[in-house]
This record gives structure tokens, C-alpha cells and sequence, in this order.
């Protein structure tokens, strides 16, 4: 085949058999679609047994553990799921050295909260003790699940991703019918530790350091650097998603808030289909530098056919699926639900162009994109959520991601020209 032949013909079954990052990428697919799944059911439990302002606030709340847990976690998975590949034998020093600063950084990060309580969920569950022990489990959970992609172990991935989810949906149903408060913080909090735990002996005995002899050691150097850029990008790009539930919250209220955040969980299926790829994209690349344009052009191109299917799926049948969670849910949300389906599309140059940049070393240009997702996300935020409501928000969703999209295009153009194709990547800063 040629270096002219059209992209679309080297999506052919023919040309996509044996190519082993697409075996992985399926793997870890359907972990998450089978979690994004049970993650529905989950929510439509919710839903159904607690009012609409109750499931509001404790999805902000989630949504506000989950973002201290983005900072504790200090950019370090993504490391994992990128220098593990390149050492899967030499790995076990690293993985627990990485898990004591989490641990470490979890603690102090949700201490300081405590000292100074997170005014927007005043009197709320996250202004306890139980903070610290929230955060410290979602964080190492977090971490632990990305070395495992990392040491492409994604069947194992896939079973603890089901057994998490499948955990914290049984354990829901159980307060429930009990009546205890704050079930649906617990459910999430009380599973993952058990979990985790299972798993981290078989992580640890994976990446066992010492066991491959002549192995390279670990760049800590290159890698401390390209690591503080990428978690500061990855930091902007995570409170771009963490903060809207919360401002939702604050302004415009508890059941708009709901409304909201059943319909982002909804659409973000469609991200996931981009993110699997990427996340094994990302460990391929890594194992051979000289295929990256290679695996870029067939992530992107499947990625995108996949998404634009996927948002006019949404755009067809996404009021029937709101419905799924209740009338005011379907009324309130479905085009907040089409708005961020659509918004999958742009979502994949993104994802692609990260993780192209961390292959490269390219720390700034990491740093450049996530920044620029904020901004273009939040700007309209406060520009049209007073307006529009919850029709804002997607609109801001929307555009956070054309913005960067656009920003990215002359990378993309370089990887889709057929003169250059078959050339060594060489890394490089913008």
C-alpha cells in the first residue's frame, strides 16, 4: 500500500488485523462501556429512589472528590500508562514510590480543604473528616487502574472495572431499601478500597523491578519534566469537567444540577470510545516509536467515524433515553444531552493531539491544549448559563472543544500528508 492510498481505505478489516493496539483498545472499550453502563443503571437507581435535588447535590459533590483526587494524583498515571510499557520489567520501584505521593498529597489536599470547607457544598458530607479517607481511596484506585494499562493488563482491567461498578450499584440499592443517608457518596467510597486492594498484588507482581535483566532504567529526569507540564494541562482539563456540575449547582440549582449530570454521564459515553483508543494508542506508541503516524491516523479516523455515529444516535433517541431517568430529567436535559453528545466529535482531535504531545515529550503543548479547553469551556459558561440554563452549558461544552480542535489542526495535517509518511518522529516543542 502506498503512501497516496486515501486514509479511509487503510480502515479496512484487512489492514486492521494483527495490529495489537486495536486488540487492547477493544479491551479497554468495553470495560468502560460496560461501566458506563452500570454507571447508567446506577444512576437511574438514584434517580428513581431520591429526589432530584438529593442526586444533584450528591453528584457535585462527587464530581468535587473527584477533582481533589485529579490533584493528588499529580499527573502520575499518565506516566504509568506511558514510560510502563518501555520498562514492564523494572516498574515495581516506581509504582510504589508513585502511590506513597498520592497517598501523601491526598492527605494533605483534602486536610487544607477541611481547614478552609468548600463554601459551595457548605453543611454537605465533604466538609468531614470523611473527606480525607474519600479522597486518598479514589486517588490510589485512580492510579492503580491506569498501571494496569500501562502493563497491558487490560483483561484485568476490564474485570475490576466491572466489579467496581457492579459493586457500588449493589451497594446503592442496599441503602436504598435501608434508608441510609448519603448512600450514594458511600456506595462509591465503601467499594473501590476493596477493589483496589484485590488488585494491587497482581500489579506489583507485573511490573516486579529487577526481573528483566538489561532492562533500561527509568528517565526520571525527562519524565519529571514532561509529568509537571502534562499535570498541570491534565489538572485545567479535569476542572473543565469537575467544576460544571458545581457551578451548575450554584447557579441555577440543585435539580438543574441533576438534570445536568445525568445527561453529561450520558454523552460522556461517546468519550469513551475516544479515550479507549487513546489509552492504548498511548502504550503501542510507546512500545514502537516508529508506527506513531501509523497508529495515529487509524485511532483518529475510527475514532471519529465512531463518534459522529454515536451523536446522531444521541441527537435521534436521546429524549427517549433522559426519559429513562424520569420526565423533568428528559425534559430539562435532552438538549444539554445533544449539545455535549455533539461535542465527542472535536473531543478526538483533542484526546488524539495529548497524547500524540506525551509520546513526543511535547509537555507544552499538553499544557497549551488543556488550557485552551478551559478557557473556551468556562468563558461561555459564564457568558450563557444566566441566559440559557442548562442549554448553555452544552453550548459551552460544545465550544470548549471546537476551540482547541481548531488550534490543533496543523499537527493533524502533518500526520494525514502523504509525503511524510513512514518518517521518524522526532520530539519537539512548539
Amino acid at each position: 500500500m502506498t503512501d497516496a492510498t486515501p486514509a479511509w481505505r487503510r480502515l479496512s478489516l484487512q489492514s486492521l488485523a494483527g495490529h495489537a493496539w486495536l486488540g487492547h483498545a477493544s479491551l479497554i472499550l468495553l470495560s468502560q462501556v460496560l461501566a458506563a453502563g452500570l454507571g447508567v443503571v446506577y444512576w437511574v437507581v438514584a434517580a428513581r429512589f431520591y429526589p432530584a435535588e438529593t442526586v444533584g447535590k450528591a453528584s457535585a459533590e462527587l464530581s468535587f472528590i473527584f477533582l481533589l483526587g485529579t490533584v493528588a494524583e499529580l499527573g502520575l498515571r499518565s506516566a504509568l500508562v506511558r514510560y510502563l510499557p518501555q520498562h514492564p520489567g523494572n516498574g515495581r520501584r516506581l509504582v510504589l514510590q508513585f502511590a506513597g505521593l498520592n497517598a501523601a498529597a491526598a492527605l494533605a489536599i483534602s486536610l487544607a480543604i477541611l481547614v478552609a470547607p468548600w463554601r459551595w457544598l457548605a453543611d454537605s458530607w465533604v466538609n468531614t473528616p470523611w473527606l480525607a479517607a474519600a479522597t486518598l481511596v479514589w486517588t490510589l484506585y485512580f492510579v492503580q487502574s491506569g498501571a494496569l494499562i500501562g502493563l497491558r493488563l487490560t483483561n484485568h482491567f476490564l474485570v475490576q472495572s466491572l466489579l467496581f461498578n457492579a459493586g457500588k450499584l449493589a451497594l446503592l440499592l442496599a441503602c436504598a431499601l435501608l434508608a441510609v443517608p448519603g448512600a450514594v457518596v458511600i456506595s462509591w467510597f465503601a467499594t473501590a478500597p476493596l477493589i483496589a486492594a484485590a488488585y494491587w498484588s497482581l500489579t506489583l507482581r507485573r511490573a516486579d523491578s529487577g526481573r528483566l535483566a538489561g532492562n533500561p532504567p527509568m528517565p526520571l529526569r525527562d519524565m519529571a519534566g514532561l509529568v509537571s507540564l502534562d499535570f498541570a494541562g491534565s489538572l485545567l482539563a479535569e476542572t473543565t469537567l469537575r467544576l460544571l456540575p458545581l457551578l451548575v449547582l450554584r447557579l441555577i440549582g440543585a435539580a438543574e444540577a441533576a438534570y445536568f449530570y445525568q445527561a453529561f454521564l450520558v454523552a460522556s459515553m461517546l468519550r469513551l470510545v475516544t479515550s479507549s483508543l487513546v489509552a492504548s494508542f498511548t502504550v503501542e506508541g510507546a512500545r514502537d516509536p516508529s508506527r506513531r503516524r501509523d497508529f495515529s491516523r487509524r485511532m483518529i479516523l475510527i475514532a471519529l467515524v465512531l463518534s459522529v455515529a454515536g451523536s446522531l444516535f444521541l441527537l435521534a433517541f436521546g429524549h427517549w433515553i433522559m426519559l429513562v431517568f424520569g420526565r423533568d430529567y428528559a425534559l430539562n436535559g435532552t438538549v444539554a444531552l445533544w449539545l455535549m453528545g455533539a461535542s465527542a466529535v472535536p473531543y478526538v482531535i483533542n484526546a488524539w493531539f495529548i497524547a500524540h504531545a506525551r509520546l513526543m515529550g511535547r509537555g507544552r503543548a499538553i499544557l497549551v491544549n488543556e488550557a485552551a479547553q478551559f478557557v473556551f469551556t468556562f468563558v461561555p459558561v459564564v457568558l450563557l448559563v444566566p441566559s440559557l440554563g442548562l442549554t448553555g452549558v452544552g453550548l459551552s461544552c460544545l465550544i470548549g472543544q471546537i476551540g482547541p480542535a481548531l488550534l490543533a489542526l496543523g499537527d493533524l495535517r502533518q500526520v494525514f500528508r502523504p509525503d511524510i509518511v513512514g518518517r521518524q518522529d522526532r520530539p519537539r516543542e512548539p
